[in-house]
């Protein structure tokens, strides 16, 4: 009875009901299939096709179909039609919604001995299997992983303790010199903190992550405009590992990109990282430098 007002009710509804699983029905019993294919009756039928992702099993990506069903069954098809559209071809990426918090749900960490700021560029040396693989599988999907100062533990071997607090990294390039070793430059976009994490058989780093607000944008204060023209010294000599667009005159970018290049230990330039005062950041690499007669 409750299965026949259910099926009334979906039947009658004013929108395209679509009934999807992830299971072809070979695996069901062939008295659950007639029960199913009678329920399904009058109704759109739809296979999920959900990919499993080959590194860390998890679901990124949807199939149009199964190579022993035809097209006409996906479920990208069958909403495909209900709206009248020509459905994709191609195995295409799932977009996973993210909650108001701004929770990130699983993603890739690769703790370094390196702090990684937002807006900055950091050349690294692929060779570990575990890592090319993972940077193989960003470069297709064009996805992005976590750089995380290591806080205990080293970059070979069992997955490091990373500090909480690290940088979204996307790989804008890449040369495999050798078959065992790739050369990469990644950019820095969001910050982010680490709430939880997991280490999987290979020893790779998955964490759950939050993303944390972006700085302000705000003006390089007059206090602070001596520090403009060592810093133009600066990018000038560094050439092209420090790419345009030069925001002199933005707060942020100026602090970040000293950051990057002070002579300072890997805990200093993590709290620089972590800082959410831009302001308080430009004045503590003020102090640095003054102190070292390096402003004029």
């Amino acid at each position: 009875e409750k299965d026949a007002r259910l099926k009334a009710v979906l039947a009658d509804a004013p929108v395209p009901v679509i009934m999807a699983w992830a299971n072809p029905p070979v695996v069901l019993s062939p008295r659950r299939q007639a029960y199913l294919s009678e329920f399904l009756s009058g109704l759109h039928p739809a296979y999920v096709n959900l990919q499993v992702d080959k590194i860390d099993g998890g679901i990124r990506k949807a199939r149009p179909a199964m190579p022993d069903q035809p097209v006409s069954v996906s479920l990208v098809a069958a909403l495909a039609s209900a709206v009248g559209v020509t459905p994709p071809t191609e195995p295409h990426l799932i977009e996973y919604r993210r909650g108001p918090d701004g929770a990130a749900g699983p993603f890739r960490v690769f703790p370094l001995q390196a702090v990684l700021f937002p807006g900055g560029h950091l050349p690294l040396r692929i060779f570990e299997p575990r890592y090319m693989d993972m940077i193989a599988e960003c470069l297709r999907v064009k996805s992005t992983f976590g750089i995380c100062l290591i806080a205990a533990g080293g970059e070979t071997g069992e997955a490091a303790m990373p500090y909480l607090v690290g940088t979204e990294a996307r790989v804008v390039s890449a040369d495999a010199d050798t078959v065992n070793e790739v050369n990469i430059v990644v950019a820095g976009e969001r910050r982010f903190r680490i709430t939880d994490h997991s280490v999987d058989g290979m020893q790779l780093l998955t964490g759950e992550v939050t993303w944390l607000p972006p700085l302000p944008v705000t003006p390089l204060p007059e206090a602070q405009a001596n520090l403009v023209p060592l810093l133009e010294r600066i990018v000038k000599d560094l050439g092209e590992r420090v790419p345009p667009p030069h925001l002199f005159e933005d707060a942020e970018w100026v602090g970040a990109r000293y950051a990057e290049v002070l002579p300072i230990s890997l805990l200093a330039r993590q709290k620089l990282l972590e800082l959410d005062d831009v302001v308080s950041r430009l004045e503590i690499i003020q102090q640095y430098l003054n102190q070292r007669n390096l402003l004029v």
